[in-house]
């Protein structure tokens, strides 16, 4: 497809379909928003507006086993088939770009599975860190494109 043909389509695209995105990203982005408040270690400093994916910081003193963002998101993948990009990739040493240009079903399955990464999380109860055990369900994973 050309590039040229590009302002033809948008212009004949209806209003409804641009309110209608609009209106599937707005609710992903509040559902991101809301979920990553609940996930421990996961600090989400503001609500995202005009984009589609948000910086979040990690507080690397609740995880345990955990080197950084990167390690965060190798074991993301691998655990819980969730891509994340590590925040180093754009500068950000321990923080996470979460985009969340996807439909908002998927956002709450992402969320869902990033906060089973509580394993690695300190058990500030004990003097000592402890992993506690988890279950995962394998039985309906699908790829979420947190890219």
């Amino acid at each position: 497809m050309s590039h040229g043909a590009v302002p033809d389509i948008l212009a004949k695209t209806k209003d409804d379909f641009f309110i209608k995105i609009v209106g599937i990203i707005k609710n992903a982005a509040n559902v991101c928003y809301e979920g990553i408040q609940d996930v421990p270690g996961v600090l989400c400093p503001s609500k995202p507006e005009g984009s589609m994916f948000v910086m979040v910081k990690l507080d690397m003193s609740v995880f345990d086993g955990i080197k950084d963002d990167v390690d965060f998101c190798v074991k993301l993948a691998k655990e819980e088939s969730v891509i994340i990009l590590p925040g180093i990739s754009v500068g950000l040493k321990n923080w996470l770009r979460v985009t969340f240009a996807i439909e908002p079903s998927a956002v709450e399955e992402g969320i869902k599975r990033l906060k089973l990464q509580q394993p690695y999380m300190v058990n500030f109860t004990h003097s000592k860190a402890i992993r506690q055990p988890y279950m995962v369900n394998f039985t309906h994973i699908k790829a979420i494109d947190w890219v």
